[in-house]
């Protein structure tokens, strides 16, 4: 087996790059920890050209985020760099039962590298535009300022729940906070009458009022831009109708299409029963349906409810329930057990025909 030849594996972070080298056997030849800078990559790359070994390929763990530095001046440099996944490596770590280190990583993503000679390629197949990357960039910016305008809004909303009584009578009974900042800051002589504390909590919801409208402001910059971008990149849509602007812009509109009308009035919903009327919502049907026949008693029914029985019934049999003995007794004469005779009364017998004759 031919064992001048190499691959290598590098594990990435923020600051640091660590890289192992493996021969085909997985053998560890050489490792070493560098900083994600020019003098770093530099280092990196004079340790795989100074090797006595032919580096087949390079594996990268997530090559397109914090391992995209190394991965460019790799690829300059003419080295087959490949796409390790991080599960993977992990897997691999899992069965060997070693502890994670950056060291352990680097020989690992390089087993990988060295088992599968299919790797993807490192990096992304084709190079976005650079106004996609500027779109991703506003898009993450944005975002951000979101997130920190809606907790700006939290703090100052407990914050206000928090004002003596006083203060927050003269509120607005709405539940938006910029509408109560606005009027806190519209407020005269409130001052004097408050405690040190209070007056600390109302500088902090003016400055969280000027904070978030600096905020509102960045973000319909940023919007601004959305759609030259989009463009530039071939977007046909460049304005999303139907969305509700935030409660802070000036031109709060509802922007959601209308409701469907029908001279007038809203269209009601008009459903059809197989074989019957047609029945709107909020409405009654035109016919409604027969009342059920009310059952009788079996005690009260007569001889005309019962023609199959055209005279009077024979005399009932020894056979009968209620005339032969009572079912409180067994076939002895002794009265029947407690259990015996609870379970009887909880199952009546049924109506003997002496009930039904009038006997």
């Amino acid at each position: 087996m031919n064992t001048t030849h190499a691959v290598a594996g590098i594990d990435p972070h923020k600051h640091t790059a660590t890289v192992a080298i493996v021969d085909v056997l997985g053998v560890l030849v050489t490792s070493l920890s560098v900083r994600v800078t020019k003098s770093g990559i530099d280092a990196l790359t004079a340790l795989l050209k100074a090797t006595e070994m032919t580096i087949d390929r390079i594996g990268v763990e997530g090559s397109g985020g914090l391992g995209r530095p190394v991965m460019l001046a790799l690829a300059a440099a003419g080295y087959d760099v490949r796409e390790v996944q991080a599960n993977r490596t992990a897997q691999r770590r899992k069965r060997r039962r070693r502890t994670k280190t950056d060291i352990e990583d680097a020989e690992a993503i390089a087993r990988e590298t060295l088992a599968e000679a299919d790797l993807p390629p490192a990096g992304k197949d084709n190079a976005p535009p650079p106004a996609a990357d500027q779109l991703a960039a506003v898009r993450d910016w944005r975002e951000s300022l979101v997130l920190q305008r809606v907790r700006l809004l939290n703090e100052a909303e407990a914050v206000l729940v928090s004002l003596p009584l006083q203060l927050r009578e003269q509120l607005p009974a709405s539940s938006r906070v910029p509408a109560s900042l606005d009027r806190l800051a519209r407020l005269e002589d409130i001052r004097p009458d408050l405690g040190a504390a209070d007056r600390v909590k109302l500088d902090r919801l003016a400055q969280t009022r000027a904070d978030v409208a600096s905020i509102g402001a960045r973000i319909k910059e940023l919007d601004s831009q959305v759609p030259a971008l989009l463009k530039t990149l071939g977007c046909t849509l460049t304005v999303i109708h139907g969305r509700r602007r935030h409660r802070d812009d000036t031109d709060d509109r509802d922007r959601r299409p209308a409701p469907l009308r029908h001279r007038g009035t809203v269209r009601p919903l008009v459903r059809r029963r197989p074989g019957g009327p047609v029945i709107r919502r909020g409405r009654r049907p035109s016919t409604a349906p027969p009342p059920r026949p009310r059952r009788e008693p079996q005690g009260q029914l007569d001889a005309a409810h019962r023609p199959h029985h055209p005279g009077p019934l024979p005399p009932a049999g020894p056979g009968l329930h209620g005339q032969t003995r009572n079912r409180a007794q067994d076939q002895t004469g002794r009265p029947a057990s407690p259990q015996t005779a609870a379970r009887q009364r909880h199952y009546p017998p049924h109506v003997g025909s002496s009930t039904l004759s009038g006997q």
